[in-house]
């Protein structure tokens, strides 16, 4: 066997688009694209007895000479590094070669597999094989549902498990009802081998065009194979990247999106040795996410900001007697059966979290209540799964009904139903439990805020007028302290972090601390909003949110440092002189 690829077709960079937008959160979204994949193909289940899916994530090493054919693949990862040589591609391509130069004799992987669903196949019913799920995962952009609740909309977030790895390669074996598929999949880019040109995916174990089951074990002395003949797939990540590979942060990004299919106990989750199921949910959720305020910024980087615990209490109707709970239900015309519950905290952050039948987090809106107050949405309708479902980018983190290309309007008319659901639940709930009149602004697209359908808003109460303030100048915090700021310039790395510039010149020697803040009305900011810093120049200090440095007197001096940060972010410095 070798490592087969088309010769000629379309021209192919390294720079996946797919690839690149997974990679700002890697292993949270591997986790959160991982489950949705198994929770959209589950066994059938006896409604008495309910059999979870279950999905477990282990780290492990190969030894490299163990890979099938792993030095033929670093040939074909080598002439990619060749054939692409502009300066655009060169850091990406570099850092590839870097990388398995660091992994010496052992490799490092991740293992997925999933038990108690379907596994894929190549089966369908119109016998064509490039409509089935083996096929569309393997070889297609499209994506295969087997029915209306699957979570997938676009089938781009397979592209996850290659940004995960510095080799651009899995391996993948599935067993169905149907038989085992087994096969080494890459991602590289055109490249040029033996006097061939080469198209950027090879294969292993499988024919280009045709894939097959497996007769007879015949791969079943190999690596990376399922445990035991059970229904289901692992998929193996070989080669990972040596950075964010964070096992906390893929168990809140687990609790975060996936807490309500775990607490119905629809699903089982284990990361490492850690299992979250419906006995433990509770209390891994004090553990890891205790806090029930959220911040606003939960969109940039969900696992560092989002906050489940709000929302769990909300459904789970923890205080049902002490912090107003009430449940609103109704069959709406598009969408089916919906249901909101309403909950109030002082601590809570004024959001409502959306979930489909799936029962996976879609978004989080502040566009209908306030603080204090959280609330819960699900669409429980089979046909509104399905409307919804069109209305899902490739993230799965909004609802905007201009992704609904087959039918906008219909996509429009389900997000009014969805507003006018919310705003009339909201509005009893508000006449029940508190008396002022606030607004409510519906969202256009869910996740989006911006487009989409308009909704219409209650009228505010009138308040007296009052004479405004003068406005506040802020101050300049280098000025205050003797230092001039003479720039601020940012650029995007490879890896997708934002690096900035900061040119300093003082009129004495000073040793300062910098904190860095994102660019807001300061009387909002608190220290818990400061950015984190991954990397700061030489001879500056990273403490925590601040760095630590020395000025020269008259000296211009630049400071440069990275922020954990995939979004560029206006920022503002709190500045201490040390001495």
């Amino acid at each position: 066997m070798t490592w087969k690829f088309r010769t000629g077709g379309d021209t192919e960079s390294p720079q996946n688009a797919g690839i690149k937008e997974f990679s700002k959160h890697i292993f949270e979204s591997i986790v959160r694209e991982a489950v949705q994949n198994s929770l959209d193909n589950p066994l059938t289940r006896n409604s008495e007895t309910k059999t979870p899916v279950i999905v477990e994530f282990n780290f492990k090493t190969i030894l490299k000479n163990n890979i099938p054919k792993y030095d033929e693949l670093i040939s074909h990862i080598k002439a990619s590094h060749e054939y692409w040589s502009e300066e655009s591609y060169r850091s990406l391509m570099d850092s590839m070669i870097n990388r398995i130069n660091e992994f010496g004799n052992e490799i490092p992987y991740l293992e997925i597999s999933d038990y108690n669903t379907t596994g894929m196949n190549l089966e369908h019913e119109s016998n064509i094989i490039r409509k089935t799920s083996y096929f569309a995962f393997t070889r297609g952009n499209n994506t295969v549902k087997q029915n209306s609740n699957s979570g997938g909309s676009e089938g781009q977030g397979k592209s996850t498990f290659y940004a995960a790895s510095a080799l651009r390669t899995i391996f993948l074996h599935s067993i169905s009802e149907f038989g085992s598929l087994f096969e080494g999949l890459t991602r590289l880019a055109t490249h040029q081998l033996n006097n061939q040109d080469l198209g950027a995916n090879g294969h292993i174990f499988q024919n280009l065009d045709n894939p097959n089951y497996e007769q007879n074990d015949e791969f079943s002395h190999l690596p990376f194979r399922r445990i035991n003949n059970s229904t289901g797939t692992t998929v193996s990540i070989i080669g990972l990247w040596n950075d964010n590979i964070n096992k906390e942060k893929m168990i809140k990004a687990a609790i975060n999106n996936f807490w309500m299919a775990i607490s119905s106990k629809d699903l089982i989750i284990r990361i490492d040795g850690v299992e979250i199921n419906s006995e433990n949910i509770e209390a891994l959720i004090e553990r890891y996410l205790p806090e029930r305020s959220e911040s606003n910024k939960t969109k940039s980087n969900p696992t560092e900001y989002g906050r489940t615990k709000c929302y769990y209490e909300t459904w789970e109707e923890k205080f049902e007697l002490t912090n107003a709970q009430e449940t609103f239900t109704d069959t709406l015309p598009t969408l089916g059966e919906c249901i909101l519950k309403i909950a109030s905290h002082h601590e809570y952050p004024g959001k409502i979290a959306f979930f489909r039948k799936q029962k996976m987090l879609i978004t989080r809106s502040t566009n209908f209540i306030k603080k204090g107050y959280c609330g819960v949405f699900i669409c429980n309708g089979s046909e509104g799964n399905r409307i919804l479902r069109k209305m899902e980018g490739k993230t799965h983190t909004e609802w905007d009904p201009s992704f609904y290309t087959e039918n906008v309007e219909l996509g429009k008319r389900a997000i009014k139903e969805l507003n006018e659901f919310i705003i009339k639940s909201w509005e009893e709930y508000r006449k029940k439990h508190f008396p002022e009149t606030i607004e409510l602004k519906g969202i256009r697209g869910a996740g989006s805020g911006q487009r989409g359908v308009a909704t219409k808003q209650d009228k505010k109460e009138k308040n007296p007028k009052r004479k405004k303030p003068t406005p506040r100048v802020p101050r300049d915090e280098f000025t205050k302290t003797g230092i001039i700021k003479n720039g601020l310039s940012s650029v995007q790395m490879p890896n997708g972090l934002w690096t900035y510039s900061l040119k300093l010149k003082a009129n004495k020697n000073k040793n300062i601390n910098l904190e860095i803040l994102p660019a807001t009305d300061a009387a909002r900011v608190k220290k818990t909003d400061a950015l984190r810093i991954i990397s700061a120049s030489e001879d500056w200090e990273i403490n925590e949110n601040c760095i630590n440095g020395s000025l020269l007197r008259g000296v211009e001096t630049t400071v440069v440092f990275t922020i954990d940060a995939f979004e560029r972010i206006g920022i503002n410095f709190n500045i201490t002189v040390i001495n």
